[in-house]
């Protein structure tokens, strides 16, 4: 079980990264949080067919197994995921698909979606 000091350290990684953790977690879109044994976490809400991720501290590859296994439990459709970063890149590493693209707060927002079986 993760200790207070774990998730604090998750929290500076990712601010030292992304920017300010509790800025970034809007609870409405993304109320609920996964804890790792070792404190990192990431945040998700349910958005229509697709579990939706919010703020990460983690590599995908190791939250995806537990984000699929919620998405399954749910009845959902897949896991989805938005990011400003490089969309080709980002469709490697998450093995999903680019559903949509905005403009918005000044950048290129990704939206991707990776169904489940």
């Amino acid at each position: 079980m993760a200790t207070e000091e774990d998730i604090i350290k998750w929290i500076k990684k990712y601010n030292k990264k992304m920017g300010n953790f509790w800025d970034d977690w809007d609870t409405e879109w993304y109320p609920f949080i996964h804890i790792f044994d070792d404190g990192s976490f990431f945040t998700y809400g349910v958005c229509g067919e697709y579990l939706e991720c919010g703020p990460v501290s983690i590599n995908f590859e190791k939250a995806f197994p537990t984000m699929e296994a919620y998405a399954k439990r749910l009845g959902l459709k897949g896991v989805a995921t938005i990011t400003p970063h490089n969309p080709k890149a980002y469709a490697r590493l998450t093995k999903g698909v680019l559903k949509e693209k905005k403009f918005l707060g000044g950048q290129w927002q990704y939206y991707f979606v990776r169904e489940v079986n």
